[in-house]
């Protein structure tokens, strides 16, 4: 369950792509665009021999690829500014770069982990809760997860 996707060169980042999988998503620099395109050919050689051989299913729930932490120096949810004591925090739901304040929620996300809930933004957390709620409605649980989300706030 492996996505590659060629990313264009840039002022700071050469022959780089990006490795998606279920469980995390991140960015690979080669020393040449040779070399760059030998790795992608044989990853991608080497996931065929196993999907030929039905040890991998396709799996299409890929992990989100972060935001870089030099990408940003506030928090992309509040905007407070990063010190020594707001430290940066990545959201595993939608990758951005976060204060502990705007990432205090945790959820189960499936394809990372599925027995461990994993650090959210707020945003990401607002978006989970309604899901919860819509799944849960007709039930005993939406009244419960009323609660617990008028709670929260």
């Amino acid at each position: 369950d492996i996505k590659l996707e060629d990313m264009e060169d840039g002022e700071d980042s050469k022959h780089q792509w990006l490795i998606c999988t279920p469980r995390k998503s991140f960015f690979v620099c080669a020393p040449s665009y040779e070399e760059k395109k030998a790795w992608i050919a044989h990853i991608e050689a080497c996931q065929q021999a196993l999907l030929q051989e039905q040890v991998l299913q396709p799996n299409l729930t890929l992990a989100i690829s972060w935001i870089p932490n030099h990408a940003t120096q506030k928090c992309m949810r509040c905007f407070a500014t990063f010190t020594s004591t707001n430290r940066r925090h990545h959201c595993r739901k939608c990758g951005f770069v976060v204060c502990n304040g705007c990432s205090k929620g945790r959820a189960i996300i499936e394809h990372i982990n599925p027995n461990k809930p994993v650090r959210i933004c707020k945003n990401c957390s607002k978006t989970c809760k309604a899901d919860e709620n819509f799944r849960n409605r007709g039930n005993s649980l939406w009244d419960d997860a009323e609660e617990r989300s008028s709670d929260d706030e």
